[in-house]
């Protein structure tokens, strides 16, 4: 309920809070739709931040994205190395196996 002198337009228009109007006199009693202008500003605050919160978070995990995408390919280059040296462990245990083969036919034929 507000003084006199001051109409619920006018206080809707100086955009103060409730508890600044409280101290400035303007009113005794908030009504409901003051109070409903302070909760809505409130939750504008925390929805602004919260966006800001979201937008970090998006922008850590395109990062995170980034990371193992690049880890993945390190991993597939891993891999075809890991292929490359299985083959050519089997190629030189051919190999040596041959020598050994070869060697032994060698001794048999002195």
């Amino acid at each position: 309920m507000a003084n006199d002198k001051y109409t619920t337009a006018q206080l809707k228009a100086t955009k103060t809070t409730t508890k600044k109007r409280v101290a400035l006199g303007l009113f005794t009693m908030p009504d409901n739709a003051m109070i409903l202008e302070d909760i809505q500003a409130y939750v504008q605050h925390w929805f602004k931040l919260l966006c800001v919160d979201v937008a970090l978070l998006r922008q850590d995990l395109r990062t995170t994205i980034d990371r193992v995408t690049g880890a993945k390919d390190h991993i597939s280059e891993l891999e075809g190395c890991v292929a490359t040296l299985k083959a050519e462990i089997v190629h030189l245990s051919t190999t040596s196996w041959t020598l050994e083969h070869q060697a032994e036919e060698a001794e048999n034929h002195i």
